[in-house]
């Protein structure tokens, strides 16, 4: 009685309806009848091996699965699965299926519909290899980028550091030979200063004249291009000749603040540092509309340096200085974020228009002590001369051998000066400092492996009784303080007035003693 009432109910279902339509046994083991409308092969018999004839072998799992839910929960069955089409090719389909209850709630058949969802599904997989095509040429222009823009951050990096050498090669160029010929030059007119004529006085004076202008002027250009004191003592040292030339040269005053223990850097981060709060106080003097500002130095954390240069000025909006800075030229904010985003640190800026400004470079460095400078002597100890009656025995070092003729043709003119050897490096100067044991040592600070400096150390703790006099092309404080530190008794210009060279020798005269 029921089968056939579910046959009829089922007919008329079928009739009504253009889903693929089905009847099963209650356990689902035999589908009772099925009408597809040529999606799939019909039954219009019982049939056992359903499972087998209509559903992939690797999808048969996920069907059973979902069958057995059903049934135990005497609810819904509904999926989305592979089948087995009329024509032997696979398809999908979406299933749903409802229990029939008899009067006890024991479920007696099942009744189902279905839809082929084929082209869908090949709609939805067409569009995830779209996705994944997509994101892949996304992924693969992205990298492009993101290598494009490292191999930019590189070559700005490179062009930074090239521009650095090319400033360092024309400052060796200046100092090592230009420089030195000018002082070999001044040296030989003060040779001949006592051999001219009254009436020729003049003339040889403006000659001095012009050419002390010509050896200041260079020596400028030179602190300009590449200071020598950056490279022989580091970062602080050249802060603090940078603050002392912003204030010579534009009358902007800047204060340095450092910690009593910073970090040590390599060379080329201490570069870019230097050339970064360099141009960040050009950019104060220019746009800010004060004449002060501050570099205040910091560790940050055990591995990081911090320098903010801060002004109370003007101000900017920060939003818009990219829009101009990309634009110009040499070493401005674009140079100096893109070096130290390379390098691993960043740049911070804080400003907004009449609110000054804080521009902050963080740099990954190594950490190290400073070592502190010694004062430079502010008076003049006027200790006489302990040879009255002999000649001070003199040792010229200096690598330019124009600078040993000159200054050789000089104290020959004195009676109580006599040349006793020269060397042309650090090395041979203390092998003849040793050997020979002379009364005074002129030792340029600028000499090829050891430096002056160093080998004025090693003298002085070998041999302390010899008065040590360093020459250098520049008036710096640091280089004098490290001179000091080492030993010498007197630190003096190359382009000084020779008279202070005489009375150095003879133990009297200015910076001739080391104060304790």
């Amino acid at each position: 009685m029921h089968c056939g009432k579910a046959r009829y109910a089922f007919a008329c279902w079928v009739s009504a309806s253009s889903e693929v339509l089905y009847r099963m046994s209650p356990d689902w083991s035999e589908m009772r009848q099925l009408h597809s409308r040529g999606f799939l092969a019909d039954t219009e018999k019982p049939n056992r091996n359903w499972l087998q004839e209509y559903i992939p072998p690797d999808e048969q799992p996920h069907v059973t699965e979902a069958i057995h839910e059903a049934i135990r929960i005497k609810g819904i069955f509904e999926l989305e699965h592979r089948v087995r089409r009329s024509d032997g090719t696979l398809g999908w389909t979406s299933s749903r299926a409802v229990p029939l209850m008899d009067a006890n709630g024991e479920i007696i058949e099942w009744f189902g519909a279905a839809s082929d969802i084929t082209e869908r599904k090949r709609s939805e997989q067409a569009l995830r290899e779209l996705n994944e095509t997509l994101e892949q040429r996304v992924a693969e222009r992205t990298k492009l980028a993101e290598d494009r823009a490292g191999q930019l951050s590189r070559l700005t990096s490179e062009l930074a550091l090239t521009e650095e050498r090319e400033r360092r090669r024309l400052a060796d160029i200046l100092h090592e030979h230009l420089q030195q010929l000018l002082v070999g030059v001044r040296l030989n007119l003060d040779a001949l200063s006592g051999h001219v004529a009254l009436d020729r006085k003049p003339v040889l004076d403006a000659a001095r004249k012009l050419l002390a202008d010509t050896i200041q002027t260079s020596r400028s250009i030179t602190s300009e291009l590449s200071p020598p004191i950056l490279y022989q003592n580091g970062l602080v040292a050249g802060l603090e000749w940078l603050a002392r030339w912003k204030q010579e040269k534009f009358g902007f005053s800047v204060e340095l603040q450092a910690e009593p223990e910073v970090i040590a850097l390599k060379e080329d981060m201490m570069v870019v540092l230097f050339r970064s709060v360099r141009e960040l106080l050009f950019n104060a003097i220019k746009h800010s509309g004060v004449d002060s500002a501050k570099v205040i130095l910091s560790k940050d954390g055990p591995d990081r340096l911090r320098i903010a240069v801060c002004d109370s000025g003007k101000g900017f909006d920060p939003t818009r200085i990219w829009e101009s800075s990309r634009q110009q030229s040499g070493f401005g904010l674009f140079t100096i974020r893109e070096r130290l985003e390379f390098s691993g640190g960043r740049l911070e800026i804080e400003s907004a228009p009449g609110k000054g400004a804080a521009l902050t470079l963080i740099a990954p460095v190594e950490r190290a002590k400073v070592r502190k400078s010694a004062a430079i002597p502010e008076t003049i100890s006027s200790k006489p001369s302990e040879k009255k009656d002999h000649k001070f025995r003199t040792l010229l070092v200096d690598d330019h051998a124009v600078v040993r003729h000159g200054l050789s043709m000089i104290l020959d003119t004195q009676e109580d000066i006599e040349v006793v050897g020269e060397a042309a490096d650090g090395e041979e100067a203390v092998k003849l400092a040793r050997k020979m044991k002379p009364d005074v040592i002129i030792m340029d600070i600028s000499l090829p492996g050891i430096d002056g400096i160093e080998a004025t150390r090693r003298i002085h703790l070998q041999m302390s009784g010899i008065r040590i006099i360093c020459l250098s092309m520049f008036e710096d404080h640091e280089m004098a303080s490290s001179a000091f530190n080492a030993g010498a008794a007197a630190y003096l210009t190359k382009s000084g007035d020779t008279d202070n060279l005489l009375s150095a020798i003879r133990g009297e005269g200015v910076c001739c003693e080391r104060q304790s």
